[in-house]
């Protein structure tokens, strides 16, 4: 019997990696009108003639009720929407869409979260649109009656990185999520060691990237000298709600003898420095069927002796035994600039959200001190004049509208 369902259960996976394999998450080079369409859509391909055609989208959605969401449908080649469409079968999973592939064989994009922007340009509100009839009734009965040609999609395109949901918002299946935990039914709760360009995102759904990995025990990753390294243990709370977890780490040893101590090291879902400087902690429960991430850093000193430094952290909890995960992190030669600050995407701003920096009564870079000419108070972005009635004469700001640069031309507050 283990044997016929080893078999089963390898046939399923080998069927499903075959499929996947022709579904590529991608970003596009050039955006196209995000405001009005969305920031997601499907590359789909048509290759036979007919005046319905029907594919079956895998998009493992994060989002709920997708079926509530409209999908526009648009003709690659020229650029123009299609208004017979027809949409069945919405779950988060997957979902069937049929259109009328006006351009004949070729390729076509189905926007399966158009939204409108309400609200101010600088903060918008983003409003999805309700499912709608577009099609019409002689068109619809072909789809009803008819034999569709059948679409194929190959690929999950996003905007741009920024609002990629590859792979961290990319759903695993309920099948897929219970084969993952069928190893550890009775554990209270799991740990999924994550690295730092992987952020968890989902605190109800699994990744399919976990589902894929499987369950490990171990972290490894690289290093530079002198960077705020990161990574991430995902807690997943299995059976009750998972109360007081702390993290207890370990010094990192080389083969030589070198040590990365503990000290270096911090988690910050429990500790910090609050806004006058003083530290504080707080407790972390993490409720049943939900995930947690708990981001760990590590403050690689720059002159730390390039090699590979091996612990461990120990996850702890005031309700359930303690869970140890193997550490690994390579440190090689090269010195991070600015402490990797340089490099957001790798979480090293992180150990900012700990900064005494403003503490002290100094102006900090690059900010400066404010400066008076007469009767004229200058500082960053800004000036204000005085009037010899004591109040304002002219309010002058170099901001631009968006807040995001200094610019030198002056917007006069006072007309």
């Amino acid at each position: 019997m283990k044997k016929i369902l080893f078999c089963s259960l390898a046939f399923c996976s080998i069927c499903f990696s075959a499929f996947s394999q022709k579904l590529k998450f991608t970003t596009v080079a050039t955006p196209w009108a995000y405001d009005s369409l969305g920031n997601h859509r499907i590359l789909v391909r048509v290759d036979g003639a007919g005046d319905v055609a029907k594919v079956e989208i895998p998009w493992r959605r994060r989002d709920y009720r997708p079926e509530d969401k409209m999908v526009f449908v648009v003709d690659a080649k020229t650029n123009q929407r299609i208004y017979n469409v027809s949409q069945e079968n919405i779950t988060r999973v997957n979902g069937t869409v049929y259109f009328q592939p006006v351009s004949g064989v070729g390729d076509y994009y189905i926007y399966y979260m158009p939204y409108r922007q309400k609200g101010s340009p600088y903060y918008p509100t983003a409003v999805y649109y309700s499912p709608t009839n577009t099609a019409d009734n002689a068109w619809l009965d072909k789809v009803k009656n008819g034999k569709p040609v059948l679409a194929k999609a190959l690929e999950l395109q996003s905007v741009n990185a920024f609002n990629s949901f590859y792979p961290m918002e990319v759903i695993a299946t309920e099948k897929e999520k219970q084969v993952l935990l069928s190893s550890q039914r009775s554990a209270p709760y799991i740990v999924f060691p994550e690295d730092r360009l992987h952020s968890i995102r989902m605190r109800y759904d699994f990744p399919q990237w976990w589902a894929r990995k499987g369950i490990v025990n171990s972290f490894s990753d690289t290093a530079l000298k002198g960077e705020n390294f990161a990574y991430q243990l995902g807690i997943y709370s299995q059976t009750d709600t998972l109360r007081n977890v702390v993290i207890q780490f370990s010094d990192l040893k080389d083969s030589k003898g070198n040590i990365l101590p503990k000290n270096l090291m911090e988690y910050i879902n429990n500790q910090g420095v609050n806004w006058v400087g003083v530290p504080e902690t707080f407790n972390v429960n993490v409720p049943k069927s939900q995930i947690q991430p708990m981001w760990c850093t590590v403050a690689i000193p720059e002159n730390a002796i390039a090699g590979t430094y091996k612990g461990s952290v120990l996850v702890k909890s005031s309700n359930a035994p303690s869970k140890q995960i193997s550490v690994s992190i390579t440190v090689t030669n090269q010195i991070a600039k600015n402490n990797g600050a340089d490099e957001p995407w790798k979480q090293t701003r992180l150990t900012w959200l700990n900064s005494t920096l403003a503490e002290k009564n100094e102006v900090i870079t690059p900010y400066t001190p404010l400066k008076l000419t007469k009767n004229k108070i200058e500082l960053l972005g800004r000036s204000l004049e005085i009037a010899p009635s004591g109040f304002p004469e002219q309010i002058k700001t170099y901001f631009s509208p968006e807040m995001t640069e200094i610019t030198t031309r002056d917007n006069k507050l006072l007309t």
